[in-house]
């Protein structure tokens, strides 16, 4: 034994030997997580290494968010290229007259707006910024404009106001994905606090925003029916002046439906005169087909009723499609998706039946189907399990009452056992709230087990035998079951909010 080990102090720790460095690198490969929290509470050394860390991923809702944060880079030195995502909901609001919502001048942003705004620009590694429940300013497109390895960017529930006399070129962005959800637009005409007409706001400065979405790198774009850019930037009529192009690498598109907003405790704007019904027209169905390098079109309303498509006439490389079913059928007809999704399927179950049988004769090697039913009925899973054989992901939700108790535990060997590939099953009720944040039952069928994890298991575990590719199973919207191999331990996660759309990943 040498001196130092016998004369070491007994209450030292082993990790008190290893070097700041290799900490650092440890806590940095720990997902943001409770359990970095956990891990990080154990002792006030791992409570100081993990600082960086746990600031990797920030979150300011509110302005005491802001506050609580900001000393942490001035104790700390040389973290900010070390933030990697940031949502942002602070800015500040005036409520003017005929109930409008403005902001403040911009030259009258208060000392922490500005010591937050110089603290975000130098966040130089920021790959993701989301702007949700606030008013995106001038100040706001400047710092995405400064953000040079930005790739992901969300404005949601946002008011857009800019007043920038020369407009910056979005086109020069760096971003790959892009999503603009409840985008809102203020009244006009009418004045602002300084006595300024402000009937711009609601036509320029939107258009300004929307125009994100001509970022040259752009590979994915999600939007609901409040950031039409098919009609408002790339059909407009100066779209050519200004250059709003199709971005040539774009890939993505999906069209998600609005939901109703909720406040909270913040006051939000108005919306009003967002001419918003006839969306989307025929100009989603014209964008697709001028964007030739899309792979993924997702979709509730492809093109009104009265509007007759060519799907042929849609780009060849199309892999992922999901659009009512009638459209989707004539799709997959000519197109050779993979993955395909029928939304506002089974208006009854004879012409859902019918659908399915249709496209099973093209489109047998289907890798993911989803269908988005109005109802639930065992006729449609009994289809698919004779049609298409060679499905990874199968993902079917409904309204309404669901399969019984016993049809779940056959569903295995009377259905599942001919799908050999399938990895992922999703068969559950959408909340019956109309927005997408699930209930959590402490049980579905029986009370007598002592939790709903006893229970899903219970169910799940016998179908080992019959499925043993199956890595996730959802039985309902607000719990998960996984396991990472064949004869794992299958173990429950908690769902807390639906994703607004699906990738329709297989």
């Amino acid at each position: 034994m040498s001196d130092k080990a016998a004369y070491m102090d007994v209450n030292e720790s082993p990790a008190d030997n290893v070097p700041a460095e290799v900490w650092l690198d440890v806590f940095d490969q720990i997902p943001n997580s409770p359990d970095l929290y956990a891990i990080a509470s154990t002792c006030k050394m791992f409570w100081k290494l993990a600082v960086r860390a746990r600031h990797r991923d920030i979150v300011w809702r509110t302005t005491a968010h802001v506050v609580q944060d900001l000393p942490v880079w001035d104790e700390s030195q040389n973290m900010e290229p070390f933030v990697r995502s940031l949502v942002l909901s602070v800015s500040k609001f005036y409520r003017g007259g005929y109930g409008r919502l403005v902001s403040k001048a911009l030259q009258r942003l208060d000392p922490l707006n500005d010591r937050m705004l110089a603290k975000i620009n130098e966040f130089t590694h920021l790959s993701s910024l989301a702007f949700t429940d606030m008013s995106v300013q001038d100040v706001h497109f400047v710092l995405v404009h400064n953000l040079s390895r930005l790739r992901t960017l969300k404005l949601e529930r946002c008011v857009i106001e800019t007043r920038m006399v020369e407009p910056m070129n979005h086109k020069q962005l760096p971003i790959t994905d892009l999503t603009m959800l409840n985008v809102r637009r203020l009244r006009g005409p009418g004045h602002d606090v300084d006595g300024h007409p402000d009937h711009f706001v609601a036509a320029e400065s939107v258009s300004y925003a929307l125009a994100l979405c001509t970022a040259q790198d752009l590979r994915s774009l999600t939007i609901d029916s409040s950031a039409d850019v098919f009609r408002a930037v790339f059909n407009s009529l100066d779209a050519p002046t200004r250059g709003w192009t199709i971005p040539a690498h774009l890939e993505h598109i999906y069209v998600v439906q609005k939901r109703p907003i909720s406040s909270g405790d913040k006051a939000l704007p108005l919306v009003i005169n967002t001419g918003e019904g006839t969306f989307p027209d025929a100009h989603l169905y014209h964008f697709c087909v001028q964007a030739t390098s899309l792979k993924t079109i997702s979709t509730p309303i492809f093109v009104p009723t009265q509007i007759t498509i060519a799907p042929e006439a849609l780009p060849a490389g199309l892999e992922r499609f999901a659009a009512p079913a009638e459209t989707a059928q004539l799709v997959a007809a000519v197109r050779k998706v993979q993955a395909l999704g029928l939304l506002k399927f089974g208006v009854g179950v004879r012409e859902g039946i019918s659908a399915l049988t249709s496209i099973g004769r093209r489109r047998r090697d289907l890798k993911m189907l989803l269908l988005d039913c109005k109802g639930w009925d065992v006729e449609i899973i009994s289809a698919v399990a004779k049609l298409f054989k060679q499905l990874r992901r199968l993902k079917i939700v409904y309204d309404g009452p669901g399969p019984t108790e016993d049809f779940l535990v056959a569903l295995a060997p009377d259905y599942l056992v001919t799908l050999p590939e399938l990895h992922t099953l999703e068969l559950y009720e959408m909340p019956r709230n109309g927005g997408y944040i699930p209930d959590h039952p402490t049980h579905l069928f029986d009370e007598s087990f002592e939790s709903i994890e006893e229970e899903l298991q219970n169910l799940v575990i016998p179908w080992n035998r019959y499925c043993p590719k199956l890595r996730r199973v959802q039985l309902h919207a607000g719990y998960v079951m996984t396991r990472g191999f064949e004869g794992a331990k299958w173990k429950l996660e908690r769902v807390r909010r639906l994703a607004i759309k699906d990738d329709l990943d297989f």
